[in-house]
C-alpha cells in the first residue's frame, strides 16, 4: 500500500511518483486503486497463519 488518498486523481499522482522508484520501477503496471467507504470496518474477521 502506497498510501490513502482523497482522490483518485492524488492516488493516480502517488502512482505515477512510485513509479520512478527502484523496484516499482521494474513493474509499472502492478498498481491498482481500490474505492473504500470511510468510517466503515473493511476488515471484520479475524485471521489465521498457515
Amino acid at each position: 500500500m502506497l498510501g490513502v488518498y482523497s482522490s483518485r486523481e492524488n492516488a493516480l499522482a502517488r502512482i505515477e511518483r512510485a513509479r520512478e522508484l527502484e523496484g516499482f520501477r521494474d513493474e509499472p503496471e502492478c498498481f491498482y486503486i481500490d474505492e473504500y467507504t470511510l468510517d466503515e470496518d473493511q476488515w471484520t474477521t479475524g485471521f489465521f497463519t498457515i
